[in-house]
């Protein structure tokens, strides 16, 4: 995600526009960082970006989520129990026990030692 920020380089923007967008995004990822240190619970919302492909952005997500300062666990959770506890639905899901609805994808490598690992995709259960 090093050059995440030349997504805003489409079509026929200038240098200095895209410039501006930069510092944008730039101040996008302060903003998430200090929500974060102050105890904002963040949830993902790949949904909402432009150009989004459901599932595939959550992985850009995260990444961002880690380059704003959380950590790979923190980041892991603005996808699965932050929403499940904002939901109040802890009851159902937002964890893997027996009796609760869960999604599980298997990855090759842990997302711990490097959120891009997500991208590592095993199996889907």
């Amino acid at each position: 995600m090093e050059n995440f920020g030349d997504v805003f380089k489409l079509g026929s923007r200038t240098q200095r526009e895209h410039a501006n967008y930069k510092r944008l995004f730039d101040k996008h990822l302060k903003i998430i960082q200090t929500m974060h240190r102050f105890g904002v619970k963040i949830l993902a919302g790949t949904d909402t970006m432009l150009y989004s492909i459901p599932g595939f952005n959550l992985h850009d997500e995260l990444e961002l989520l880690v380059r704003a300062g959380l950590s790979p666990l923190e980041a892991l959770q603005t996808a699965t129990l932050n929403p499940a506890e904002y939901l109040n639905k802890m009851d159902e899901f937002g964890t893997v026990e027996v009796g609760k609805r869960a999604d599980i994808v298997l990855l090759k490598e842990n997302p711990l030692l490097g959120i891009g690992n997500t991208r590592k995709i095993g199996a889907v259960v």
